[in-house]
């Protein structure tokens, strides 16, 4: 009996690994073909979405994580958007537990809730630290509406961004619920349940056995959220000032080589001996 559990165990734990290797695969994909073609979409929470709505938190989370850490294979930058997905994450795990994706209305609010909170942090990230949007069709789109001062092109690069973000959130989500349906129910279940040791008590089943009560309940969700995004911060963070750090070696090389260059050209056109001559004759006194 117990080494058919282990065996169960076991399979229930490969199945979890599968799908949060297919959901990075997913996003890696799509997020390259986004990038490569100048779409103004990202295109890399749809896998993040399918697992962390059947999974849970922490496979959403890696699946997240390890997403934009592959993408910095063609994109750099990619790294520092690390929090912006693991709080997508984390707002797709608490979403699918308390709420319904078959109602029509609880599906607006959570593409709303998740083009908005990644339309915003991104925007933020893109502004503070890569000095502005990274997306060509973006900037035109600012340039075409204008902008007499920073304060006015900052706010319209970021209802431009949500925008796009909830367009973008829209059609992961879409797809990811199309693709869910094609797994059999016995698997999600298998992947949902895969993590615990017995089967999880649903939160009407919590509330009926009154197993926590409602204060304690809020207080540990709220820990858990304070914790999950300080380490996300702390990575943006991390990162940001490592970007900079890096920039600003960059920006002294460039320099130094621009000096040399200009050196080497001066020295290629003056002619020291002309120049000596041309002192002597006192073309320098007169200022010619």
């Amino acid at each position: 009996m117990k080494a058919f559990k282990d065996k169960a165990g076991r399979r229930d734990s490969t199945f979890r690994f599968i799908s949060i290797f297919i959901g990075i695969f997913v996003n890696v994909i799509l997020s390259y073909i986004s990038y490569r073609t100048g779409l103004p979409l990202y295109l890399d929470t749809i896998g993040t979405i399918g697992v962390a709505a059947v999974g849970g938190l922490l496979p959403g989370i890696i699946t997240a994580v390890l997403t934009n850490t592959f993408c910095m294979l063609y994109n750099g930058s990619t790294i520092y958007f690390c929090a912006v997905n693991a709080i997508i994450a984390i707002w797709t795990a608490w979403f699918s537990r308390e709420k319904s994706f078959n109602k029509i209305k609880d599906a607006l609010i959570f593409v709303l809730g998740a083009g908005a909170i990644s339309g915003l942090l991104s925007a933020v990230i893109q502004w503070g630290l890569l000095g502005g949007p990274q997306n060509e069709t973006i900037n035109t789109l600012i340039s075409s509406v204008g902008g007499e001062n920073d304060v006015k092109t900052i706010f319209t690069f970021i209802i431009i961004n949500i925008c796009f973000n909830i367009f973008d959130k829209g059609i992961s989500f879409g797809i990811t619920l199309m693709l869910l349906r094609f797994i059999p129910g016995k698997i999600l279940n298998i992947i949902k349940n895969g993590g615990w040791r017995q089967r999880p008590l649903s939160s009407s089943e919590m509330k009926d056995l009154n197993i926590l009560g409602k204060e304690s309940r809020f207080s540990l969700q709220k820990r858990m959220m304070f914790m999950l995004l300080v380490v996300s911060l702390t990575l943006v963070i991390i990162t940001g000032l490592v970007g900079v750090r890096l920039n600003f070696n960059n920006a002294i090389e460039e320099k130094k080589e621009n000096a040399q260059h200009a050196a080497e050209f001066a020295a290629k056109v003056v002619d020291p001996e002309k120049n000596r001559v041309f002192y002597q004759s006192g073309g320098g006194s007169s200022g010619v």
